[in-house]
């Protein structure tokens, strides 16, 4: 499963209309590599408020420097407030 916050990239993804637009090949190569190596996949609209914890470390990941690798011993110390926030607020 795809979970996104943008109901425009589902839609083109799953859909042709964006076939012959400019980010048409994108979207193509996307679709392609997703039926490559996956089996099956589903794409889901997820608001970014509710995923929090996977915003967060997109952001992270992009400001990172790309030559260092990054493994679970490094997560940062803002992940596991935001996981107990997201806890927190669906046992309410």
């Amino acid at each position: 499963m795809v979970e996104i916050d943008a109901v425009l990239v589902k839609n083109a993804v799953e859909g042709d209309e964006y076939r012959l637009s400019a980010l048409g090949g994108i979207i193509t190569e996307l679709r392609l590599l997703l039926m490559s190596e996956f089996v099956q996949f589903r794409m889901e609209v997820c608001p970014r408020s509710c995923n929090k914890v996977a915003d967060a470390l997109a952001a992270f990941g992009c400001k990172y420097p790309s030559d260092d690798q990054i493994t679970w011993g490094d997560v940062p110390c803002f992940v596991e407030d935001l996981v107990t926030n997201d806890l927190a607020a669906s046992n309410e």
